[in-house]
């Protein structure tokens, strides 16, 4: 993984939660995800930082995380660019309906306008923030997500030190799987067809597998605790109940105001 320091031990636990989930990783790969060890640690890593506030920068020069990501988000993905006319209202109308964005092929140098919300300036006590000049009221459910084909960016300290940057640059092993997939595709299309197949079909199994148990699970936790009620008639409302625990897929936390 990229010697990135994401800052929180809690997000160090939710980085080892996701990779030992087999049926989170069997979704990535089924929306696209590349499977070798690097692409599944980023895609982790990509997961864990919107617990903590701090966009996710993607070096995706190969263009190996966007179908991913589309493929993750679907229709409710607003894609720009920073050169596309308008594209800051654009944004602004996303921040407010809670919409995630991709601001995809940035340039080293950075739109000073976009600057506040990629630093995470929150105002009115994270009811807004700031996108160029404006305050803008800020949706709970609202994602940025920044983008480079860039191979070697050179961002500045301060992009560097706000965001997340994520290498899914292709590895030694990511290039040798797609070679191999391409020469199979070529030569035996019908090998690679029925690969592709039985990979997703093990993956939706292993994601069945995973829902089947915890539903069972639940089920019995929900009987010991009506029968554990009735052997303790004189225990307090709610004494028993298992507090909710966020999935690594939501945001932690409010955001703060930053000066």
């Amino acid at each position: 993984m990229n010697d990135l320091v994401v800052g929180a031990d809690s997000s160090d636990s939710v980085l080892a939660l996701l990779l030992e989930d087999e049926t989170v990783v069997g979704r990535w790969k089924n929306l696209g995800l590349p499977g070798d060890k690097a692409s599944i640690e980023n895609a982790a890593l990509f997961t864990s930082c919107f617990l903590l506030w701090r966009w996710p920068l993607l070096v995706d020069p190969q263009i190996r995380a966007v179908p991913w990501i589309r493929s993750t988000y679907g229709d409710r993905l607003l894609i720009v660019r920073t050169d596309q006319k308008g594209y800051l209202d654009l944004i602004e109308e996303a921040i407010i309906a809670g919409q995630p964005v991709l601001v995809e092929n940035l340039s080293e140098n950075i739109d000073p306008l976009l600057c506040p919300l990629i630093f995470c300036n929150f105002v009115k006590k994270g009811k807004a923030i700031k996108l160029g000049t404006k305050e803008v009221p800020f949706h709970q459910d609202f994602q940025l997500i920044l983008h480079t084909k860039l191979s070697n960016p050179r961002f500045g300290p301060e992009i560097q030190a706000q965001t997340t940057i994520i290498d899914f640059s292709v590895t030694t092993e990511g290039l040798a799987d797609q070679l191999l997939a391409e020469v199979v595709s070529k030569e035996r299309p019908d090998l690679e067809e029925s690969k592709d197949r039985l990979t997703k079909e093990q993956n939706e199994f292993a994601i069945t597998l995973k829902t089947l148990e915890e539903s069972l699970l639940s089920r019995l936790s929900e009987t010991e605790g009506k029968s554990g009620g009735r052997r303790h008639p004189g225990g307090e409302p709610g004494e028993h109940e298992s507090h909710g625990r966020r999935s690594p897929g939501e945001v932690g936390g409010e955001p703060q105001d930053r000066d």
